[in-house]
C-alpha cells in the first residue's frame, strides 16, 4: 500500500506499513518559496491547481486507488498559499475501470498547519 502527493509534475510516494502492522504516518511540506529537503515547492506551479493526495491499494485485479483533491491558490498580494479544504474524493476500482474515476466522499484525514515564511516548517 502507498500513498502519495501530487501537485503539478512533483509527486512524492510514502510506502505505508504492511496490513496488520503500525500505520504510517508522512509529513508533506508545500512551500512558496524554493524547495529544501523532501519539501515540493510551488515557486515556479502555475496556480491556482491542485494538491493530489491519494492511496494505492493492490488487488487481485490490479490496484485500486483513493484521491483527495484539494485546490491551491497563491495569494497575488503577499505569495501566500491557500488550500481549500476538504477537497474532491475520487476513486477508481479496478473492476470498474471502464468507468473511469468515481466520486468518492472525503472524511477529514489530513491535518494542514501554516507556518510564516521564514520559519520552520513542522514535522509529522
Amino acid at each position: 500500500m502507498t500513498a502519495y502527493v501530487r501537485v503539478g509534475a512533483q509527486t512524492r510516494t510514502f510506502a505505508l506499513a504492511a496490513e496488520g502492522g503500525p500505520p504510517a504516518r508522512a509529513a508533506v511540506v508545500l512551500t512558496a518559496g524554493a524547495a529544501t529537503g523532501d519539501e515540493i515547492s510551488l515557486a515556479a506551479a502555475r496556480l491556482p491547481g491542485e494538491v493530489v493526495v491519494g492511496l494505492s491499494v493492490p488487488t487481485a485485479d490490479g490496484p485500486a486507488r483513493w484521491e483527495e483533491r484539494i485546490p491551491i491558490a497563491r495569494r497575488a498580494a503577499t505569495g501566500e498559499l491557500t488550500l481549500l479544504t476538504p477537497g474532491l474524493g475520487w476513486r477508481w476500482l479496478p473492476s470498474r475501470a471502464r468507468e473511469g474515476w468515481l466520486p468518492a466522499p472525503v472524511r477529514p484525514t489530513l491535518t494542514t498547519t501554516v507556518t510564516p515564511a521564514g520559519a520552520a516548517a513542522p514535522r509529522a
